[in-house]
């Protein structure tokens, strides 16, 4: 809990991300939304971050990112609240503040993970673990959309509740470990993005990293259609066009443009 360490910041980063990949969905009785592991990690992580946060105020820095997540909790803010008068019968819920709560747990992953050093054995050392954990979770889905049929029943269910686990069994959509079609779609454009990033950078990747960049990035493209999600999708989308413009312009002195270019993406994105 000692976020002055870097090992510190990176164990706790490293645990956040493992959480949020594998946690089960638990549910709660009643009316009460569903937690995971990587929610109950952050709430752990929370103190240390503002301590961290407020003795160096570099960390501090807002970039284009956070404004993104900004455009995104005003977006599901604007819906919630507008939603009743455009839609007759639809009344208020107290899961609304779930869902404009999810964006800011995301939020503050980033901004934990913008606490890490970024040194090679955390970035290209990262992404090769990175690729290692796609191929067992892509095997898990592709399980999950081919296997026999109690596979779902005795395997998924320990990850998967309601709904999402019906989508598993009925609709044939992968689910994987994080529980939700969509989330893990999302999960595996990030993996893809990394994997064409690597090779758009020319990140040295030497012995396993390489095969694990190859196999990962084939898993992670399967695991996106195995899911079935229209959203991952728009999401990939959206981040090739945000590397081609960032791609398209880096050698020319155009940063504000560059940088309003992909806030009106962002916000349009998340519209």
């Amino acid at each position: 809990l000692d976020f002055g360490r870097p090992s510190s910041r990176l164990a706790a980063a490293l645990l956040v991300l493992a959480a949020a990949i594998i946690s089960p969905n638990i549910d709660l009785p009643g009316s009460l939304p569903i937690i995971r592991l990587d929610q109950l990690g952050l709430l752990v992580f929370l103190v240390p971050l503002v301590l961290y946060l407020k003795r160096h105020p570099e960390a501090r820095h807002i970039g284009l990112v956070d404004f993104g997540f900004g455009a995104l909790i005003v977006a599901i803010t604007l819906t919630i609240l507008l939603s009743p008068f455009l839609i007759k019968g639809l009344s208020r819920s107290p899961k609304d503040a779930v869902e404009l709560m999810r964006p800011v747990l995301f939020w503050l992953m980033y901004r934990l993970a913008r606490t890490c050093d970024p040194t090679d054995r955390t970035a290209f050392g990262g992404l090769g673990l990175l690729w290692v954990v796609s191929i067992p979770i892509g095997v898990f889905a592709l399980a999950q959309t081919l296997g026999p049929s109690g596979f779902n029943t005795t395997v998924t269910s320990l990850w998967a509740v309601g709904h999402n686990l019906d989508g598993v069994v009925r609709g044939g959509r992968a689910v994987g470990t994080m529980a939700n079609a969509d989330a893990f779609s999302l999960l595996a454009v990030a993996f893809a993005m990394a994997g064409l990033w690597s090779v758009l950078l020319r990140v040295r990747l030497d012995g396993w990293r390489r095969y694990a960049l190859v196999g990962g990035f084939g898993m992670a493209v399967l695991d996106i259609v195995f899911a079935q999600s229209r959203g991952a999708v728009v999401a990939a989308l959206g981040a090739l066009v945000l590397g081609v413009i960032v791609v398209a312009v880096s050698r020319r002195p155009t940063r504000w443009l560059v940088s309003g270019l992909m806030f009106v993406v962002c916000v349009s994105l998340s519209l």
